[in-house]
């Protein structure tokens, strides 16, 4: 069952020249939603149907069919619109699909392009309290991850996640994966790494299906 969304959506119509009926162009931007406590993220979504249309729709829905929302033109436009979504922490994370639809002027031929582009809404995560420190022949590295609690609006520990733990002996170089640490029931995270312990470090969460990347550092450690 479909459930429309509180997204606050709204439309924007510009004028092109008219032309022969053709598959609808579809941009949609930011590709990926990172949601935040206190605050909505936006979505936009750019439609050019390349003729006048006497009306259009345009409809975000996710991929689980868990989550819905549109926008209607209610009116005449001269081939393109833009609509905006605002998403909060509630809303159902994973892939969305965007689909338009609407009746070409004047002979009211139906134009309709299914799953026309796709985004991301993830919840966001974080990671805090880094720090490095030389430790023998290596370094000693230590943090806390923690993930957007929708319900609490706040962030709580993220337990089980995978963090890696990357390094470079100086600012030009690329980051090299040094290890990866598994964090605990807490969020936090520690982990020896052999080797060369000078250069700048930092840990990275790539991120999962529901969860955005984090990256936490840099911290750097003077050679000895």
């Amino acid at each position: 069952m479909r459930t429309v969304l509180a997204a606050g959506a709204a439309l924007a119509v510009t004028a092109t020249a008219g032309a022969a009926p053709k598959d609808p162009v579809v941009t949609v931007g930011p590709p990926v939603v990172r949601l935040v406590p206190g605050t909505s993220a936006p979505v936009t979504v750019a439609v050019d149907f390349g003729t006048c249309m006497d009306e259009t729709l345009i409809e975000v829905e996710a991929a689980e069919g868990h989550g819905y929302d549109y926008v209607s033109s209610g009116e005449r436009i001269d081939g393109r619109a833009t609509a905006s979504f605002a998403f909060d922490g509630i809303e159902t994370r994973g892939r969305w699909t965007v689909a338009v639809s609407g009746s070409v002027c004047g002979t009211s031929a139906p134009v309709r392009r299914e799953a026309a582009a796709s985004f991301e809404i993830k919840r966001d995560t974080r990671i805090t309290g880094f720090g490095v420190r030389a430790r023998g022949t290596g370094a000693e590295v230590a943090g806390r991850l923690t993930r957007l609690d929708p319900w609490a609006n706040r962030y709580v520990p993220y337990g089980g996640a995978r963090v890696q733990i990357e390094s470079r002996p100086d600012g030009t170089k690329p980051w090299t994966v040094r290890d990866t640490a598994v964090t605990a029931r807490n969020g936090g995270f520690a982990v020896r790494v052999p080797g060369a312990a000078d250069g700048a470090w930092r840990a990275v969460f790539p991120g999962t299906r529901h969860h955005a990347d984090a990256t936490g550092g840099a911290d750097r450690v003077a050679a000895r």
